[in-house]
């Protein structure tokens, strides 16, 4: 796979603790000439012995369906749910006592009965899968005498990574190559709860058919899996998060391009402001919030901006979104910024804190 340019991010950092939180802003602008502007996999655990052949209760589950109910009443109890997985695929399960005595015990066994991922009694655990077929979660007391009800839920995380580079947000489109049946390509960036990522993933040869999905830090599927060629993924957490390729099947190779790009963020207020009118005063009130302010340029105007906190402990990170919704200047924590057009239309001017 082609190497992928880092990603870097410059950015004074401060903790800030603070809820509602005013700004001013200013803008002003004057007309140009045309001026051109320029995720550690699981590994399978060895094959254990068969697991007992009764079940007491046997239920399907569904992956990424949610949490289930369920009780333990008799200390012999085994509780099983049933769910359809792929070799390679990699299950997160959560298993959380409600009430009794009930110390959950839980393992995960193979179509041929054999345990793959043995006992535990922690609260969540990750299995990969090393078979295809209709895999079973056995939910029992780790005494075999205790009681009380529990949640169990199960989702879906991506298979281990075959290769893994730093994308960079903006960048042009970097090519890569799924090489052997199976492999996982990813892509790794750094990004904050409510950016909004726009995603191309186009195959250029063999008979690839990619699925692309975005999964954050915690290693949790955000958006997707998709096998159409864009998707806008808005991140639900802060941190470094991994854009995931593989043939939609795992039995086909191929090349292919991918390219990430940066939309602002779903804007919490949009009034419009006036170019060259006095300061306007705003308020950033609740964490994750984004301010939106529009107003109407041309292709080469300049237009200078003016963000100055004015009390708690705001730092105001600005950026300029032309029509098409793409980032054309910043974000930036600097006060002031001068941004020439690149086009014509509805321009944003976005503030949120850094």
């Amino acid at each position: 796979m082609a190497s992928v340019r880092s990603l870097a991010r410059s950015r004074t950092q401060r903790r800030r603790l603070g809820a509602i939180v005013p700004l001013a802003l200013v803008v002003s602008f004057a007309v140009a000439g045309p001026i051109g502007l320029a995720g550690a996999a699981a590994s399978p655990n060895s094959p254990g012995p068969a697991i007992p052949s009764s079940c007491t209760n046997t239920n399907p589950i569904n992956i990424d369906g949610g949490a289930s109910n369920g009780s333990i009443a008799a200390g012999d109890q085994t509780d099983c749910y049933t769910f359809s997985g792929t070799a390679g695929d990699r299950i997160r399960i959560t298993v959380a006592e409600s009430s009794g005595t009930l110390e959950a015990e839980t393992s995960v066994a193979d179509p041929s009965d054999t345990v793959v991922c043995a006992p535990t009694t922690d609260s969540a655990q990750t299995c990969q899968l090393a078979s295809s077929g209709t895999h079973t979660i056995l939910i029992r007391d780790s005494a075999g005498t205790n009681t009380g009800d529990y949640t169990v839920a199960a989702v879906g995380l991506h298979h281990a990574c075959t290769d893994t580079n730093p994308i960079t947000l903006g960048d042009p489109a970097s090519t890569g190559e799924i090489t052997d049946p199976g492999e996982v390509d990813c892509y790794t960036f750094s990004g904050t709860a409510g950016d909004r990522i726009h995603i191309t993933v186009a195959a250029t040869s063999g008979t690839l058919v990619a699925s692309t999905q975005v999964d954050d830090p915690n290693d949790a599927t955000t958006c997707g899996p998709t096998t159409n060629s864009e998707q806008t993924c808005q991140l639900a957490v802060t941190g470094t998060h991994t854009i995931v390729i593989q043939d939609d099947d795992g039995a086909d190779t191929g090349g292919y391009t991918v390219a990430a790009s940066a939309l602002h963020a779903a804007c919490t207020n949009t009034p419009e402001i006036t170019l060259g009118d006095p300061a306007t005063s705003g308020s950033i009130a609740a964490v994750g919030e984004a301010d939106c302010y529009t107003f109407s340029g041309n292709n080469g105007d300049l237009i200078h901006i003016t963000v100055a906190e004015t009390s708690g402990t705001l730092e105001a990170s600005t950026s300029l979104i032309d029509p098409g919704d793409s980032v054309e200047c910043g974000p930036t924590t600097e006060s002031e910024q001068t941004c020439q057009l690149a086009s014509s239309g509805t321009h944003t001017i976005l503030i949120r804190d850094s």
